[in-house]
């Protein structure tokens, strides 16, 4: 891969992270997208999700704030050693929702478990390079 393209990768996995975790950062809105989770979890013949109590929910938008603004951190940073350390933190995520699954066998984990295992191994495809960052785009 080359350094651009490993920029492009970077910043693509940024897009979806940004898009998958501002909705948790929103209060009110994050009782929707855990209610549409919820429902996609049993179109995928899962158990459909109870509802979270107000503790709960205010630790999910930490999750939330706190994931969006590594996002936006990681996007306006972009080096080949923070994509190789993103790339090992999503293989320590997917463990954590294959482990998950495993308690509770809803479909859904292994859904985010797999969008985990594949754009860490791309983000770790940065072990290949020399020295990546946006100046080199």
């Amino acid at each position: 891969m080359t350094p651009e393209r490993y920029v492009t990768a970077q910043r693509a996995v940024c897009v979806y992270d940004f898009l998958a975790l501002l909705p948790f950062a929103l209060p009110f809105v994050n009782v929707q997208q855990l209610a549409t989770m919820g429902q996609v979890n049993t179109l995928l013949g899962g158990d459909f999700w109870p509802v979270f109590d107000p503790i709960q929910l205010m630790m999910v938008q930490l999750l939330g704030v706190i994931g969006t603004g590594w996002t936006v951190w990681r996007w306006r940073n972009v080096s080949r050693e923070l994509g190789v350390f993103e790339g090992g933190l999503r293989f320590f995520a997917a463990s954590t929702l294959l482990w998950a699954f495993v308690q509770t066998g809803q479909p859904l984990l292994l859904v985010f478990a797999g969008i985990d295992v594949v754009s860490g191994a791309v983000l770790m495809t940065g072990l290949r390079l020399r020295k990546t960052t946006a100046a080199t785009v």
